[in-house]
């Protein structure tokens, strides 16, 4: 595979069984691109996951509304861990003060 969809418990498991077996860490070197959702992505996880694939692991966010996904960190190195990134195409998000529900300045 080269692109894997998952959430931090897979990519947990996966780095640990890369730990117990040289053969399992080479046969995961064609991932190119993995984003993870569900719950936050440690950043532990993502650095050692990368370290083992080769591949850039990124974070999402979405929900069963949004059919699932809504947002997505950046592929191209601007990925920040604990963002939830970028809005997808075609979604209209916009960000509000918790108290005042004003609109408040996205930065990328």
């Amino acid at each position: 595979p080269t692109l894997l969809p998952g959430v931090p418990t897979l990519y947990t498991a996966i780095n640990g069984a890369a730990e117990n077996s040289a053969s399992r860490q080479a046969s995961m070197r064609s991932i190119r691109y993995c984003f993870s959702g569900g719950a936050p992505l440690p950043r532990s996880v993502q650095e050692r996951f990368e370290e083992i694939t080769g591949g850039r692991l990124v974070e999402g966010y979405g929900l069963s509304e949004a059919s699932p996904v809504s947002h997505g960190n950046p592929l191209d190195g601007r990925a920040r861990i604990g963002w939830l990134g970028l809005p997808l195409p075609s979604t209209e998000a916009r960000a509000v003060d918790l108290e005042t529900r004003a609109p408040v300045t996205m930065r990328e």
